[in-house]
């Protein structure tokens, strides 16, 4: 018994005895301590470089080496229009690669999807330490209030980058708000006395605002033509000519005001006392002006101006004493709409001209000299100069005169783009056709599958067989119908607006396209101009851009950019902006784009036409091209007459026995004006026919929807304003589409496109 109850015990000490002794922690060899030791210097070293680099780094920022964005200056003194190209300043500080750099903007088209548009830097080949540097660019803003990322991009990498919010805030962190598509701009070279407060009252007529931007000095004009997209009018004056130096010595700005001016730009020139310093030969101002300067003269009173303003105060009635100066212009070109004595050319006080195809406004008087600086007629005075110079619609709409309100639309931009929304073989899924398969489908999923697996079947566990079936089936079926019909074929609608200026030789061209994707894909998009056989042109201008949809509408450009896009990598403008690269497009989805172009051609119209009594035409046209001119019509004044086809080298008599219709009831004929519902592709013509003449049709208050956007391709001015506009529509494509290098030429893809030359009509009396 005492060997039983010990045994256990002396077991389980023989066991502790048997199991080896716990392990006691030793210092390691020395190798590994070498090892631990190497890596801890490694450790602290890695460290301290760490912060030396950071260091060095702040160091760096500090002493102005290191590049970073300081500060982004936008439009005309912050004042810039969403959907048009305007000017942009980004501020560089610090040191700057010597090659492959550029300063790169970021913002969002009309559909919110995010644009880059970039510009090359020439820098120095020292590193200058605080050195600063000013790019100027051009981008074109789809949100008023999407703001955008400026970069400075080195070797393909980013250097910097900063983010500049749009808003009220005025701090280096924001930018302003951008004005409405809608919106007129007048921009004011030198100290604005007088013409903001006349346009305070056109303010509050319109639906859209009016505002005025006055510039210190024209340095801040832009140094391409492009950045004056948004500008409806342009105000030089001649009371300070310090103001003006940089139109009239830097060549660069000098071009690219007259190119403006000649692809459509309105410029109101006000000349006085400056007159002979600043119409010199062969200066800027002399170009624009429609005549050259002869003498001042001194008048003690000026009816003509008080008629014309149709103010009831009379010029100097508190300084009878003081004399008004004019500017006396000879050789006048184009129409004068007020003169001093019993001819128009005894002495012009406002004259319009054409000057390509824009206008230019000169007025022979000072208004920021006595006595015009304290009449009280005188806003009325600048209020009917500036409606005379700018592209401006002051006509209310009508309650019941816009049809197409329910859909959105505001101006006939939107109207265009919806019907070249309408493909050939491409047909919209009608809502009933939806609805209705929704419908069976809840049926089927619903009784029919309950039905079948309990009567049928009699188990009901198999419905977790049969309801995938259903919805795969259903799924198939809604993929198939979709093909069936959008089909799987790239498609293109493309309308194209030609103008040809007869007199100088000059050519603009205005490409609207529509671009179907059966597909989610990214394309790179060129447009190649391409004229008639025959047309050969110089010196060509090319500009590739998205087109934007006016308005608060789905899609329209008054919305939020935030809720817009899916896409967040931005696609690419060209250095040149002639194409656009990685364009995103959905699958079944449009994108639209527009082209304006420029260039000069050789040969031109011969037209020898001259007014005659109660506003008509008389004298010939003769075709010096290759190839016929098809039906025709000329439109000037109030007539228009339609031509029969012109043959090459045939010459066509112009006068009475074409029997004249009046223009505005040819115009209001078309059967747009009945149109009640949005309309399709065969609509385009009559769409691009009140583009084209929107105020000889009546305006906004005939046809209910502004044409402001593209208001450049509206030529009715001209046609009151000694130049008839012969319209033609040729049956073959003339600009073709290129995507990912390639020319797009399907046979189901619809174009339109129409010629216009611009014809000079010689006067008698130069009146209106």
């Amino acid at each position: 018994m005492f060997e039983r109850l010990a045994g256990p015990t002396t077991m389980a000490g023989r066991a502790r005895r048997a199991a080896p002794p716990p392990r006691v922690l030793t210092r390691p060899p020395a190798r590994r301590a070498a090892h631990y030791r190497a890596l801890a210097a490694c450790l602290i070293a890695g460290a301290t470089l760490r912060g030396n680099a950071a260091n060095a780094s702040d160091q760096e920022a500090d002493a102005g080496f290191a590049p970073h964005i300081t500060a982004v200056h936008v439009g005309f003194d912050g004042y810039y229009k969403t959907g048009y190209w305007a000017p942009v300043e980004v501020q560089i500080q610090g040191a700057m690669a010597k090659r492959n750099s550029a300063v790169r903007l970021v913002l969002p088209d009309g559909d919110g999807v995010p644009t880059a548009i970039s510009k090359a830097v020439q820098t120095s080949t020292e590193t200058v330490p605080k050195q600063s540097k000013t790019v100027a660019l051009t981008a074109k803003f789809g949100r008023a209030d999407a703001g955008l990322t400026a970069q400075f991009v080195a070797g393909g990498h980013v250097r910097a980058q900063r983010r500049f919010a749009a808003g009220p805030q005025q701090d280096g962190r924001h930018i302003p708000l951008g004005l409405g598509t809608l919106d007129r701009l007048i921009v004011v070279v030198g100290a604005d006395r007088g013409v903001a407060e006349a346009m305070r009252g056109v303010a509050r007529e319109g639906p859209h605002e009016v505002h005025v931007v006055g510039l210190p000095d024209a340095d801040r004009l832009p140094i391409r033509w492009l950045g004056y997209d948004a500008v409806d009018t342009l105000v030089l004056s001649a009371s300070d000519r310090s103001a003006l130096r940089a139109v009239t010595q830097d060549t660069a700005r000098g071009n690219a005001l007259i190119q403006w001016a000649e692809r459509g730009g309105q410029v109101v020139l006000f000349v006085g006392r400056e007159a002979a310093e600043l119409l010199k030969e062969f200066s800027v101002l002399a170009t624009l002006a429609p005549g050259s300067f002869d003498k001042l003269v001194s008048l003690s009173q000026a009816p003509a101006l008080e008629n014309y303003s149709q103010s009831e105060h009379p010029i100097g009635a508190g300084e009878p004493q003081t004399r008004l100066e004019v500017a006396r212009i000879a050789n006048v070109r184009g129409t004068i709409v007020a003169h001093e004595g019993s001819r128009p050319s005894d002495l012009p006080l406002v004259v319009r001209a054409p000057f390509g195809f824009g206008q230019v406004t000169i007025v022979t008087v000072d208004p920021d000299r006595p006595p015009l600086r304290d009449w009280k007629g005188r806003a009325s005075f600048l209020r009917k100069v500036l409606d005379q110079g700018g592209r401006v619609d002051r006509q209310a709409p009508a309650a019941d005169a816009n049809p197409y309100s329910a859909a959105g639309y505001v101006d006939f931009t939107g109207q265009l783009r919806a019907a070249m929304d309408h493909f050939h073989n491409v047909r919209t899924v009608p809502f009933a056709l939806v609805a209705g398969l929704v419908m069976v489908y809840i049926l089927v999923i619903g009784p029919l599958d309950y039905w079948i697996v309990k009567k049928w079947f009699r188990r009901v566990e198999l419905t977790w067989v049969t309801f995938p079936c259903w919805v795969i089936l259903f799924s198939a079926g809604a993929c198939l119908l979709a093909y069936w019909l959008k089909g799987r074929q790239l498609r293109v609608n493309q309308a194209e607006i030609v103008d040809v200026d007869v007199e100088r030789r000059l050519l603009r061209g205005t490409v609207f396209t529509h671009l179907f994707s059966p597909r989610p894909a990214t394309y790179d998009v060129a447009v190649r101009p391409a004229l008639l056989a025959g047309m050969e042109r110089q010196s060509e201008d090319l500009v590739v851009s998205w087109m934007g949809l006016p308005g608060v509408s789905l899609g329209g450009m008054g919305g939020s950019v935030r809720a817009s896009s899916y896409f967040t990598r931005p696609y690419v403008f060209a250095r040149g902006l002639d194409a656009l690269f990685r364009v995103p497009v959905q699958i079944w989805s449009t994108k639209s784009f527009s082209t304006r172009w420029s260039a000069t051609i050789n040969t031109t119209l011969v037209a020898d036409l001259r007014e005659v009594e109660d506003t008509m035409l008389s004298g010939t046209l003769r075709n010096p091209w290759p190839f016929d001119l098809p039906r025709s019509h000329l439109l000037y004044g109030r007539w228009v007459y339609r031509l029969p086809p012109l043959e090459a080298g045939q010459v066509q008599e112009v006068n009475e026995t074409l029997h004249p219709r009046f223009a505005k009831t040819w115009l209001r004929d078309q059967p747009l004006s009945r149109a009640f519902d949005v309309p399709g592709a065969e609509d385009v013509p009559q769409i691009l026919s009140m583009m084209m003449f929107h105020k000889l049709a009546g305006g906004r208050q005939y046809t209910g929807l502004a044409n402001q956007y593209h208001g450049e391709c509206d030529l009715s001015d001209h046609l009151d304003n000694g130049r008839a506009v012969l319209v033609a529509w040729m049956p073959e494509w003339h600009s073709r589409l290129h995507l990912d290098g390639r020319s797009v030429e399907a046979e189901d893809d619809r174009y339109w496109s129409v010629f216009r030359f611009l014809i000079p009509v010689g006067r008698d009396a130069r009146k209106p």
